[in-house]
């Protein structure tokens, strides 16, 4: 199996001396573990350039089982270091660009005070992205807003409602309250995450198309380009409290909710462990705030 790890690393980081570095081997066991692989297959699976490393076209056909078995090893080491080990193995988590690390933090180290022998992989990456990491076996759970795929299940944690951002100086700050129509004629903020399915679903029945104008990567970005005036956000309320810069929320109206889950897959058995976090945040989830 240390051959498929390896070959795994090679493409996750694009080279060779990286992936031994990581695994422990030399450069040259690596390539030997990787020469050993292609000789068995009888045909090439990577080749070297100036550029880094990349997949031949069979090695792109192979890789995705490759994986897939990776990821399956990896969960009977965990199966079988929990029989040996009382309560250790690991979970990977993913996070989206909302979740606030620190929070997390708290999370992960009230269970580790309790679970003495669990070790925790975390992610941040965009919700699609995680969506992307479950399916392949990459991380455990993730934290997302939304997921539609039949193989991933999701546990609503947390429910909050869109609220409309903008600066002090905006007429918006006469109202009580804004409607989608209001927004139609307004410079749209919002992130890379995009909107979440309901709120989606409300543009769609008002006959609008707001003019998203601004797609930001992270959470604080969008805020500061708010009170710069660029625009007006639409977001969780949550995401906006508390904000440095002094940027004024209203509701929409109608509300519409936001909301936040866990996601696990649901095809393939998660360990004791996983399980235990899952129901860990199902029990205590609300003396934590995830939000930024």
């Amino acid at each position: 199996m240390v051959r498929y790890l390896a070959l795994c690393k090679i493409v996750e980081l694009g080279s060779f001396t990286r992936a031994a570095d990581v695994l422990g081997y030399t450069q040259a066991a690596v390539s030997q573990m990787i020469k050993s692989l292609e000789e068995e297959f009888k045909i090439t699976l990577v080749i070297r350039s100036r550029s880094g490393v990349r997949l031949t076209p069979e090695g792109v056909a192979l890789f995705p089982i490759i994986k897939n078995m990776v990821s399956n090893y990896r969960l009977l080491t965990e199966k079988v270091m929990e029989f040996t080990t009382f309560e250790s193995g690991e979970i990977r988590i993913g996070i989206s660009s909302e979740i606030s690390k620190s929070y997390l933090s708290a999370l992960v180290k009230d269970f580790s005070d309790i679970h003495t022998g669990v070790r925790f992989i975390i992610k941040q990456d965009y919700s699609y992205q995680l969506t992307d990491m479950l399916l392949q076996g990459e991380i455990s759970i993730a934290f997302i807003n939304h997921c539609e795929f039949p193989s991933i299940s999701t546990e609503h944690i947390v429910t909050d409602h869109y609220s409309v951002a903008f600066n002090r100086d905006h007429y918006f700050s006469n109202y009580k309250s804004v409607s989608l129509g209001d927004l139609e004629n307004e410079s749209i903020i919002i992130d890379y995450n995009g909107v979440a399915e309901n709120l989606k679903v409300a543009i769609a029945k008002a006959y609008i198309t707001p003019q998203i104008k601004y797609t930001l990567y992270d959470i604080p970005s969008a805020i500061k380009m708010i009170s710069n005036g660029m625009g007006v956000g639409i977001l969780p309320t949550n995401l906006i409290k508390n904000n440095p810069y002094g940027i004024m929320s209203l509701p929409l109206d109608p509300t519409i909710e936001s909301t936040l889950c866990v996601a696990y897959r649901n095809d393939v058995p998660l360990s004791p462990i996983v399980q235990k976090f899952i129901s860990f945040i199902r029990d205590d989830f609300g003396e934590y705030s995830f939000y930024c």
